[in-house]
């Protein structure tokens, strides 16, 4: 399972380093350090991150802000700024463009996994408003793992699971619980693809094995269909 790519963006050595050290210890991947705006648009052409800790104030003939516009808009990343700078022109330049999230420097443990957390949400939620024009199909998720989020292809996921105030994510070989009811979290897939079988239960209909009265079969493991549901979900079926 792939953990979350970030790319820092910083010239001071021993900022860079500090960062790495307490994004590793969160559970982040750093994918590569940069110093300078064209060196952040190579890696994240070489990397592909998923997110990008940007320092306003870098070296090269792009500062921050332009190289945060350009990784934007080439490549769809979001971004969290990181700068130590006062200047009101900077700043209201930074609001401008597209930036989840500022910070100041020195950075906390706590402040760096809360905007890494919002940056991520929101970029989720911006790119599934978006991919509604596209039937609402999406490659991948997010999924919140102890301190941190692994990236999880949607297609790995069975099925959705309510256990009160919390939803279990199933996939073929490992249960995520998530600090979410199961409403909330079913909103970040296609309803095409997840389909509520159960009031207890969303599943992905590309991976039903066999169906049968008001029992379907996923990987082994029998889900009831609520006779609430049953009409509807066999439409989605396509019985013939």
């Amino acid at each position: 399972m792939q953990k979350v790519k970030v790319l820092i963006v910083e010239d001071e050595t021993m900022v860079a380093n500090d960062l790495r050290y307490q994004l590793s210890s969160l559970g982040y991947e750093v994918c590569a350090v940069a110093k300078s705006g064209e060196e952040a648009l190579r890696n994240c052409e070489i990397h592909q991150p998923d997110l990008v800790l940007m320092d306003i104030k870098i070296h090269g003939e792009l500062d921050g802000i332009d190289t945060a516009i350009k990784v934007a808009n080439s490549y769809g990343i979001p971004i969290i700024y990181l700068s130590d700078l006062k200047d009101p022109a900077t700043l209201e330049r930074a609001k401008k463009s597209r930036s989840f999230s500022f910070l100041s420097k020195p950075v906390t443990e706590f402040t760096l996994l809360s905007s890494i957390e919002f940056a991520i949400k929101n970029h989720l939620l911006l790119s599934h408003q978006a991919a509604e024009s596209f039937d609402g199909l999406k490659d991948y998720v997010f999924i919140r793992e102890g301190n941190a989020h692994t990236k999880m292809p949607i297609d790995s996921i069975l099925w959705l699971k309510a256990a009160g105030a919390y939803c279990e994510i199933q996939t073929p070989g490992k249960i995520y619980v998530q600090s979410k009811n199961m409403r909330e979290v079913s909103e970040y897939f296609n309803p095409s693809l997840f389909v509520k079988a159960h009031k207890s239960y969303i599943v992905n209909v590309t991976k039903i094995d066999s169906y049968e009265g008001t029992e379907i079969m996923i990987n082994g493991t029998k889900i009831p269909i609520g006779k609430t549901f049953l009409q509807d979900f066999k439409k989605r079926l396509k019985l013939i």
